[in-house]
């Protein structure tokens, strides 16, 4: 008989985002609706990444806004273990929101 095993799931939203830092962001932006992360996202990503490291984490899973990714791909560098987009975690298209529903940059641009 095999011991049972417990598999813990660790859901992370995302760091800081570009634009929460700097609001005119937006404005000139091409993507407005689908910020980077800001200088301070990225340093949170990199804690996020060592806290994921000592859980033992073994698979990731992103949405496909870049701001996901980015946090996602902290832990994918640190731990060696590839991104997988799924496109159903990303957050309800409300369209008080959107204007339209947002296009995603392409898996070779995200990579």
């Amino acid at each position: 008989m095999q011991a049972n095993t417990i598999s813990n799931i660790y859901l992370v939203r995302h760091g800081l985002r570009e634009d929460m830092v700097h609001p005119g962001w937006k404005v000139t932006a091409a993507r407005p609706f689908d910020p980077p992360l800001s200088g301070e996202g990225l340093r949170q990503a990199e804690d996020i990444a060592r806290a994921l490291e000592a859980a033992g984490v073994r698979a990731l899973y992103s949405s496909p806004f870049l701001r996901a990714v980015q946090t996602a791909a902290a832990t994918s560098a640190l731990m060696r273990l590839p991104v997988k987009l799924e496109p159903g975690f990303a957050e309800f298209i409300n369209r008080e929101w959107f204007e339209e529903v947002p296009g995603f940059l392409d898996v070779a641009d995200l990579q």
